[in-house]
């Protein structure tokens, strides 16, 4: 929980510093800390040398210099600042949680938000943009939804939208009513 609000204050620093700066887009900086991450991530010899513990911070500095540039070389200096950061304070592992938080932020500041719709079976495209307008109605913003099929639902729908469920399915209407006897 403490690595999570840690992940929070630094996505928000981040986000305040991009803003701050007129030759800088949000949108470009979130996608360099996603790419970021993922790069990390995909090379397990890289994560380990940027967490291994008796490593001098500057050969980490260097490992994941070396690879930035190999893979994206016009990565913002805001990241790249942010990077070096994470390895300072030995935080690399909260590079997720700064993504998604980040990620999270910007949707909020452009009043945006992600739901994630789990259906019983696969929809027509005009029934998943008649629930993306209703749910954008339902909470007052744009919504970006994401449909799954979960055949076990039976049928319904199950939104998650942020911190909200919207639990509409039959299997769970099936629940209620049997422990309603």
């Amino acid at each position: 929980m403490k690595d999570i609000a840690l992940a929070e204050r630094y996505a928000r620093a981040l986000y305040l510093a991009a803003v701050g700066k007129k030759d800088v887009s949000v949108k470009s900086v979130e996608e360099d800390l996603r790419l970021s991450w993922r790069l990390i991530q995909s090379y397990p010899k890289l994560m380990g040398q940027l967490t291994h513990m008796l490593l001098p911070i500057e050969k980490k500095k260097a490992a994941l210099k070396k690879a930035i540039e190999e893979v994206r070389p016009q990565l913002s200096p805001l990241v790249r600042r942010l990077l070096e950061l994470a390895l300072d304070k030995k935080r690399v592992e909260l590079l997720p949680y700064m993504a998604s938080s980040f990620e999270r932020i910007v949707m909020e500041s452009s009043k945006v938000v992600k739901a994630t719709v789990k259906v019983a079976f696969p929809l027509q495209e005009s029934m998943k943009e008649k629930i993306g307008e209703k749910l954008s109605q339902f909470f007052n913003k744009k919504v970006m939804v994401d449909v799954s099929v979960e055949p076990n639902l039976i049928g319904g729908i199950v939104v998650k939208a942020g911190d909200r469920v919207i639990d509409y399915s039959l299997i769970s209407q099936l629940k209620r009513f049997s422990y309603g006897n």
